[in-house]
């Protein structure tokens, strides 16, 4: 039976392994196409299990002296899976520079609220324990943000934009205090809203977008262009901005990247860490980013996860 094990292991891992290279490779060509860009959110995850077909690749062949051709694919494949995608994920291992803040002038609270399975006591529970001067809330029905403006009537200042019909690109922002808000479209029906407050004698500004997940070719590309035009509105912005939501695209998205540069933004994750929010269900490292806090302009934002809210993703908590 043992004989047996150890012939049959080395296939399948190799097979294995093949399969995880050839994902890890489209990867890099998410600027070309919509399947691509899907593989190129999961970098730490192919890093994880590259180093996990490494050490069986180390410990059969160095220790077991098994150094059939199987087992040397594995090594390579490997090798060359967790070489590269540790690369990719590094900086922000690297370049982490956490600091409390001395004082916090604003909290906002960031969450994608499922609405097919809002588990209410949950959501006030979390919502509860952040403490928020603004809520911005992503899928939310019109029917919960009212349940939840009553719950919360110190939020007396509510927006509820309803998003594309037969989809959940709602946004509900609920505040403790004044602001001034516009709606705006980008070549796709799911709405952007710019609120500006007064916080330290300046005007800040949040841009809370959702756009649609990339389910087919048509939808992906409606959301390259959603994300392209919205980079755009956000670079035209003079002042501090900061850039709020379910944008349903990781840090490791060449299209991210293009987002970034285009809207002169900073990602909280560049030197906070990487928070993966979404399935919350998993264990952290096999959740994936899709939940942001970008920014521009003089400020010290500090962002951690907030606690469980029922939803699927996890609620990001930003004070500056």
């Amino acid at each position: 039976m043992a004989v047996r094990v150890s012939s049959f292991l080395p296939k399948i891992l190799s097979v294995l392994s093949s399969i995880l290279f050839l994902c890890s490779f489209l990867g890099f060509f998410g600027r070309y196409g919509w399947l691509p860009e899907i593989f190129s959110h999961f970098r730490v995850q192919y890093f994880l299990l590259g180093a996990v077909f490494l050490l069986f690749f180390c410990f059969f062949y160095f220790f077991k002296n098994q150094q059939s051709k199987h087992w040397i694919s594995i090594g390579i494949l490997s090798f060359l899976v967790t070489s590269t995608n540790g690369l990719l994920v590094q900086p922000y291992v690297k370049n982490l520079s956490y600091q409390p803040l001395e004082s916090v002038k604003l909290k906002v609270y960031s969450a994608n609220i499922f609405k097919y399975s809002i588990n209410q006591q949950k959501l006030r529970d979390s919502i509860t324990a952040a403490d928020a001067d603004i809520l911005f809330l992503y899928e939310l029905s019109e029917q919960d943000a009212t349940w939840l403006s009553q719950q919360f009537s110190e939020y007396s200042y509510v927006v509820y934009q309803k998003g594309p019909e037969n989809w959940a690109q709602n946004i509900a922002i609920l505040s403790q205090i004044p602001f001034e808000h516009t709606v705006q479209y980008f070549s796709s029906e799911e709405p952007v809203i710019t609120t500006t407050v007064t916080n330290n004698q300046s005007e800040l500004h949040f841009i809370a977008a959702h756009p649609l997940p990339p389910f087919t070719p048509q939808i992906a590309t409606g959301r390259k262009q959603h994300l392209q035009g919205l980079a755009e509105y956000i670079g035209s912005i003079d002042g501090r901005v900061v850039v709020i939501g379910d944008l349903n695209i990781t840090e490791f998205s060449p299209l991210f990247s293009d987002f970034r540069d285009t809207s002169n933004t900073k990602s909280f994750r560049s030197n906070q860490g990487l928070f993966g929010t979404w399935p919350a269900q998993l264990p952290a490292p096999l959740r994936i980013g899709i939940d942001h806090v970008l920014y521009k302009g003089a400020m010290q934002p500090r962002v951690t996860i907030g606690e469980p809210n029922g939803s699927d993703h996890l609620p990001l908590i930003l004070e500056i």
